[in-house]
């Protein structure tokens, strides 16, 4: 069956964006109600939201709110500002030329963002600095602009852009445990500024999109940059793809170490080594596919239950509890 790991968001993020769309005085109501969202779920730190409806209130703010930069910078970014920058990094021969188009477009648009691409010890580094950052207390337009400006690159010359770190200013935020299915890479923090640091043999990646496919990345935007799924270590990322193409009442330690032709103590130390385990993948694909299903479908709970592998509705109810601090039940009926 289809799984869909690493598909739920953080209500961190949601509610940043809920914030920073009242400063821009939208109005929050049928903000919500068109993302399909209940103010009342986002309270709970355990909700999770779905890359439609968090990609949906997103782009709503922007353009409700006339600013890209979502209220958190000295100047707006007119809704429309990044579409205008794309529209010619797509012509570009290569990557090395985009990120100079970047550098070069923002520094010309918006005095609030300065970007600067520079090479170290056969490394690229793209630096980041906002004008007023005490005006993104909450870092959600650090988060945003770091994971674009990876994202979208990435897409451009059509494979993932290898990320040595990420490195931000100001101390570990609370939600920093979701920047491991952000940016594939070790994060550091209390950096003199926010940078990323990449392969520098991407710079000379051709482009192989056109205005064509742009057109089509832009109307979706920005779901897909929410809905990547391979940022992971390469043993957790490894053990999810196999889990992905089973039953979930297939899916056991035995079956998976034997898939990678390992032992099941040498599967559970490398996963160790990557600060997981067994079960806490199982459960993430159990939850994120929980929350798919509640969402997108009409299928009953009993019926979710049984394709999550649950032997007991009961069970499943108690585990998505356990996970979001909603019943299933609450969870579908809270939704607008």
């Amino acid at each position: 069956m289809q799984h869909f790991d690493n598909n739920s968001i953080s209500t961190h993020f949601a509610l940043g964006t809920l914030k920073s769309a009242a400063r821009m005085g939208v109005d929050i109501g049928p903000l919500l109600k068109e993302a399909n969202l209940d103010e009342r779920l986002l309270g709970n730190q355990k909700f999770r939201l779905t890359p439609a409806q968090f990609g949906a209130l997103a782009r709503l703010s922007w353009e409700r709110g006339d600013d890209e930069f979502m209220a958190c910078a000295e100047r707006p970014a007119r809704y429309g500002t990044f579409s205008l920058f794309a529209r010619e990094a797509v012509r570009a021969a290569n990557l090395l030329e985009v990120y100079k188009h970047l550098c070069r477009f923002y520094r010309l648009v918006n005095e609030s963002l300065t970007l600067n691409l520079s090479i170290e010890s056969n490394k690229a580094i793209l630096e980041m600095s906002l004008s007023k950052p005490e005006l993104d207390p909450d870092f959600l337009l650090r988060d945003f602009l770091l994971l674009l400006w990876h994202r979208f690159p990435s897409w451009l010359i059509g494979r993932r852009i290898h990320l040595f770190e990420a490195q931000m200013t100001g101390p570990k935020p609370d939600h920093a445990d979701e920047y491991r299915l952000i940016f594939p890479c070790p994060v550091s923090y209390d950096a003199p500024a926010n940078r990323l640091i990449f392969e520098l043999e991407a710079l000379k990646a051709p482009i192989i999109q056109n205005l064509d496919t742009l057109r089509d990345h832009l109307r979706s935007a920005p779901l897909q940059w929410f809905t990547r799924q391979e940022y992971l270590p390469i043993f957790t990322r490894r053990v999810r793809d196999i889990m992905g193409q089973m039953e979930f009442v297939e899916i056991d330690m035995e079956s998976v170490a034997h898939q990678l032709n390992m032992t099941v103590r040498t599967l559970r130390r490398k996963l160790d080594d990557e600060g997981t385990g067994f079960q806490d993948i199982k459960d993430e694909l159990r939850r994120d596919t929980a929350l798919h299903l509640l969402n997108q479908s009409s299928l009953s709970i009993q019926s979710i239950s049984q394709q999550l592998g649950f032997s007991e509705t009961a069970a499943f109810t108690r585990s998505f509890k356990k996970w979001t601090g909603q019943t299933p039940r609450a969870f579908r009926t809270g939704q607008i």
